[in-house]
């Protein structure tokens, strides 16, 4: 059985491999990490939890970044 610590380092890695593959330029990947990020209302969260981050925080965070992205 995974410890705390093992649990919060996946639910991290989750949650770090969508906020990527949501800045890739790949489409695929792009946009349904987008989505996940921005409009999940159980899981996102669930795995932000978990690893100790604020779901919201990071939502208001990609959001600027997206526009920034988007804008180029």
């Amino acid at each position: 059985m995974l410890d705390d610590l093992g649990v919060r380092k996946l639910a991290a890695a989750v949650v770090l491999t969508a906020i990527k593959d949501s800045l890739s330029k790949f489409p695929s990947r792009q946009d349904p990490a987008r989505n996940w990020i921005l409009h999940d209302e159980a899981m996102f969260p669930f795995w932000c939890k978990i690893s100790d981050m604020s779901p919201e925080q990071i939502k208001r965070t990609m959001r600027g970044k997206f526009r920034l992205q988007d804008s180029k």
